[in-house]
């Protein structure tokens, strides 16, 4: 009888390991992202698309027409979602308000990459949805806008962490930021803009807006990468 049930004890056992594997390798599975063909890249705005920053209480609105951005993206499987880093991020010329010229700085870098995360992939567009957030600060993204005789501190803290959706569309190789509403997540930090006002919460997007699907304008990365997630 001892013998009996030791016995069914061990496979009892020995089942329940199998099935923790095989629980443990799905969830490793599901989890799984593939970038091809990876490494570095650029992606300057397509043909007629903005790089919009706007402040989503006052509206006050900086639009760059010329924004590129650059990094590398790790080729093969990515089991965290963690895609690739951007280094640079280049606003280019920048308009705020009055046709004012405003001069506009990140702080994306080789030191302090912001971070592409993937979050979603939907099979049926095509489309990966994540967060650009900084690697190393720990709070977030930080845009900074100069204009004629101000200065505006866009970005995170440490209790609320700055960052950026984005959508990337394999078909065309277009990332975009698409617009939202109220995002606390990236506020104007400081400010000597009257326009500007510190706590506010940012629309930081491209244009034309997305969504609806598909994307039709935004940071054209080239080489095109083919994104596939869970």
């Amino acid at each position: 009888m001892r013998k009996s049930l030791a016995r069914i004890l061990s496979i009892g056992s020995a089942i329940g390991a199998v099935l923790i594997l095989a629980a443990t390798s799905a969830a490793a599975a599901a989890t799984t992202w593939t970038v091809s063909p990876g490494g570095s890249f650029t992606g300057p705005l397509s043909s007629g698309a903005t790089f919009v920053i706007q402040d989503g209480v006052t509206g006050t609105t900086v639009t760059c027409a010329s924004s590129a951005l650059a990094g590398t993206f790790t080729a093969g499987s990515a089991p965290s979602g963690a895609l690739g880093t951007i280094t640079p991020v280049a606003p280019g010329t920048c308009t705020g308000p009055g046709s004012s010229t405003c001069a506009v700085a990140t702080n994306a870098s080789s030191a302090d990459p912001w971070v592409v995360g993937a979050a979603a992939y939907n099979a049926s567009t095509g489309i990966t949805n994540g967060d650009l957030t900084s690697a190393s600060n720990g709070t977030g993204i930080a845009i900074t806008l100069t204009g004629p005789g101000c200065t505006v501190v866009v970005g995170g803290t440490t209790t609320v962490r700055g960052y950026l959706i984005f959508d990337y569309q394999n078909s065309n190789g277009l990332l975009a930021t698409p617009r939202s509403t109220y995002r606390p997540t990236t506020r104007v930090l400081s400010s000597t803009c009257s326009s500007w006002l510190v706590g506010d919460g940012m629309r930081v997007y491209t244009t034309p807006v997305y969504p609806p699907a598909p994307i039709t304008g935004g940071f054209a990365v080239s080489p095109r990468q083919t994104i596939t997630g869970p």
